[in-house]
This record gives structure tokens, sequence and C-alpha cells, in this order.
């Protein structure tokens, strides 16, 4: 048997038991009740005699007595005879059949009364079941708007950080580009100018050896011209020397020829003299040596 079906007939049977207690139990009741002679019963206030206390006479001024006068004799009424007491009615037959109407009337109303409850109770489960369905749904509905607003801030914010990662990324591998280029350029510049110091290197190493083999030609051609224009003599000195500073341009043309030390003997002194002073054009400068003019210094004396 199911809870509802229970309940509806608990009830049924409570509504009987009490339609029964009120309607049938006095009737029974009527029959066994002994007759009882009514006694005058005399109520008494109680409260109000007990609240309120007597009051004290107030003295006041006696005036003087006035003449009395004779009172007319009161007769005393005579006492008024007890009324007998009334003696009770008979109950009136029981309609058993009227009592077993009412009786199923009552537990028809009781029947319908409680159906309607049971109705209404239905109804308010109904309503409750419908608001905290309609609670639930909205809870879930609620609770999956949160659910999607929350992946959805997690979608923006976990591209915002990719998007960030791959910006850093991206920049990191710039600047790693960027310095490795950069790396590379200062080396090719050091490359380049270790080699150019180098082929500069060579080139003066190549200017160098080149002028000095000028230098030794011209100092040879000089002293061929310097040994065909001097006479020999005894007056000078094997040791003596005259320092001569020759300067030269690219075509073999003397610039400047000056006597910078002259010698101890004076006839080596003019015979150095004449020689500077016809010393015009001597070899050129071969087409690799780079210098515009040549300043050198040569000695000249006796062989």
């Amino acid at each position: 048997m199911s809870r509802r079906k229970k309940i509806f007939l608990g009830s049924i049977s409570l509504h009987v038991f009490i339609l029964l207690a009120v309607f049938i139990y006095p009737l029974l009741a009527m029959k066994k009740k002994p007759t009882e002679q009514s006694s005058i019963n005399v109520k008494v206030n109680l409260d109000k005699l007990l609240s309120s206390p007597p009051k004290s006479p107030v003295p006041t001024k006696t005036a003087p007595p006035a003449p009395v006068e004779p009172k007319e004799e009161i007769k005393p009424e005579p006492p008024t005879p007890k009324k007998p007491n009334p003696q009770p009615k008979e109950p009136k037959p029981v309609d058993q059949k009227a009592i077993k109407e009412r009786a199923q009337e009552l537990k028809n109303e009781a029947i319908a009364k409680a159906r309607k409850i049971n109705a209404e109770r239905e109804k308010v489960r109904d309503a409750k079941k419908q608001a905290d369905a309609k609670k639930a749904a909205d809870a879930l509905a609620k609770k999956k708007a949160a659910d999607k607003k929350k992946a959805t801030n997690k979608k923006i914010a976990d591209a915002k950080t990719k998007k960030e990662r791959d910006a850093k990324l991206k920049r990191d591998k710039e600047a790693k580009a960027k310095k490795e280029r950069e790396a590379k350029a200062a080396r090719e510049r050091w490359l380049a100018k270790e080699a150019t110091r180098k082929a500069n290197e060579r080139a003066a190493a190549g200017q160098k050896t080149m002028k000095n083999t000028y230098i030794n030609i011209l100092a040879g051609d000089v002293k061929r011209r310097w040994e065909n224009e001097f006479i020999s003599n005894t007056e000078i000195s094997q040791s003596d020397r005259v320092k001569i500073q020759i300067t030269i341009r690219r075509d073999g043309y003397v610039t400047s020829c000056r006597i910078i030390q002259k010698a101890r003997s004076t006839a080596l002194n003019r015979a150095a003299q004449r020689f500077i002073a016809q010393l015009k054009k001597l070899p050129a400068f071969p087409k690799t040596l780079k210098d515009a003019e040549i300043t050198e210094t040569l000695n000249l004396g006796l062989q």
C-alpha cells in the first residue's frame, strides 16, 4: 500500500471517530444520567470582595438630634413558599436510522474534505515540485552560463597568453638574429680590417722594398755621376765626406738638392757644390711606387 493511500485512510478514520464522539456519545450518556434535584446556586464575586476593602466611615459634624416621631409598626412579610424542583423530562427515543444517516453524511463530508485536503496538498506539492524544478533549471542555466563565461574568459586569457608568448618568442628570435647579424657583421668588419691591415702591411712592405730598391738605384746613379765629375786630390782625406740631401719627383726631376753637412776639405766642398748645381734629372720612380716624391741623404767623398 502506498504512503499516499495510507495517509488518506488514516485521515478518514480520524474524522469518523471525531464525529462518533461528538454526536453519538452524548445521546448514550443521556440515558444513564440520574435525575437530580435542582439546587439554588449562589455566585459571589470573591475577586471584587477581596480587591475592594471596606471603606472606613468619614467623621462628620453631628447635627443636633431632631425630634423623634413615632414610627409605624412594620409588619413582617409572609415567607414565600419554595417552588418544587422540576422533574427532568424523559429523553425522547433515539432515531437510530437518522443517526446512521447523519453519521454517513458526516463520513461522506469528512471523506470529501479529506479528498479536498489531499488534492490541495497534492497541488501544493506539485507547485513546490514545479518551483523546485524551475529553481533547479534556473540554477543549472546559471551554472551553464557561468561555466560558459568562465570557458570564454579562459579561452580569451589563453589566446592572450599565447599571443604574448608568440610575440616574446618572435622578439627573442629577432633579437637573437640581430645579435648574430651584428656579430657576423662585426666579424666581417674585423676580417676586412685585418685583411686591409695585412694588405696595407704587405703593400707597405712592398712599397718599402721598392723604395729601398729605387734608393739603391738612385744612390748608384749619383755615385756613378760623382765619379765621372770628381778628380782625385791628394789634399783630401780618404775619410772626409760631404753630406747632401736630394728631393726627387716621380718623373725623376730633382726639385731640391743642397749640402746639409760640409766636409773638412774646402776642395771637396767646392766640388760637391759644382756637382749638385748640375744635377737636374735622375731615374724616374717605378710605376708601382706610390710616393709622390722622395727625399734622400747621400754622402760624397773619395772612393
